[in-house]
């Protein structure tokens, strides 16, 4: 009886420790997806922010134009 629950303990164990190892694989790859997306999700709001901002300075450039008809660039 005492090699039995010896040998279950052990095979209990080993299973243990395969969960172990898939479940951080699998939580591995998840926490990769998700970088990957959060760094698309940055960099699609960074180029938003620079079309904002490039469009903003090219209006403010064509009122002060028409306001001083002078030139202005940024």
């Amino acid at each position: 009886m005492a090699t039995y629950t010896y040998k279950y303990g052990k095979i209990l164990d080993e299973i243990k420790a395969q969960q172990s190892f898939v479940r951080l694989s699998i939580d591995k790859v998840f926490s990769t997806i998700s970088g990957h997306i959060r760094t698309r999700y940055i960099n699609r709001q960074l180029l938003a922010m620079a079309v904002y901002y490039s469009v903003k300075e090219q209006i403010l450039a064509r009122t002060i134009n028409n306001m001083y008809g002078k030139s202005y660039e940024f």
